[in-house]
């Protein structure tokens, strides 16, 4: 039922229904639980006013927050941004009393969270607090590799060398995602200029440099053709 409830903000109604209905055998049971006004419990309300007299007013309570970590004692928080483009949770966690004896520790009962980075700097992106030395990289190239073969890396990396021995930074991408993937994360970090290698490009030696903000591709036959083209 955690589970499910934990998933119910990503799926349609008809989903949860069917989903809650191979858990609740029992029809009047599954009608319960579809219709019922979740309510918190006398532990939660006298938390939520704790912190609205202490001028914390932004808190409600929501039954589908489910944190999956079995050493939670009590409640589970989570907290967002107040901008609604940025949905996800900027960082979480609960009471946990027992924690510290698990690790052979003393057993004091405590309340802690954790963060996430990527998390972080999407609320910085959102509200343009993102220094611009972040988000500008120093990058000048990035190499795309659009198959993940071992040949095609050791190639691009040998071009990395050889551009970097002439004072071009370049970066490769090994992460295996789509070539599409690779140039969109390519301009989002701020990289004027981007090449895709494949078989074709190892074998012929000929290489397409792509401008970023112009889209314009010119074909270099060497690599100190790149360097002419993205020092230019």
């Amino acid at each position: 039922v955690l589970r499910l409830l934990d998933r119910r903000a990503k799926m349609s109604r008809e989903d949860f229904e069917r989903e809650a209905a191979k858990i609740f055998s029992d029809e009047k049971a599954l009608d319960a639980f579809l219709n019922e006004k979740q309510t918190e419990s006398r532990e939660i309300s006298g938390l939520i006013q704790t912190l609205n007299d202490r001028g914390i007013a932004n808190v409600r309570y929501s039954p589908e927050i489910v944190r999956g970590f079995d050493y939670y004692t009590g409640m589970v928080f989570e907290v967002f941004d107040t901008n609604s483009k940025n949905p996800r949770s900027l960082f979480g966690g609960g009471r946990y009393d027992n924690l510290l004896d698990v690790f052979g520790a003393e057993k004091i009962p405590a309340v802690g969270f954790g963060a996430g980075d990527v998390t972080m700097r999407d609320f910085l992106e959102t509200h343009n607090l993102l220094p611009t030395s972040v988000t500008q990289s120093k990058t000048v190239l990035a190499l795309c590799v659009v198959d993940p073969d071992e040949k095609i890396f050791a190639g691009a990396e040998k071009l990395a060398q050889a551009l970097r021995v002439q004072g071009v930074k370049v970066s490769i991408d090994i992460s295996g995602k789509k070539i599409g993937d690779q140039i969109r994360n390519a301009d989002r970090r701020g990289i004027p200029y981007v090449i895709a290698i494949g078989e074709t490009e190892i074998a012929s030696g000929k290489f397409k440099v792509k401008n970023l903000a112009s889209s314009e591709e010119i074909e270099a036959a060497s690599a100190q053709a790149v360097v002419d083209v993205v020092t230019k």
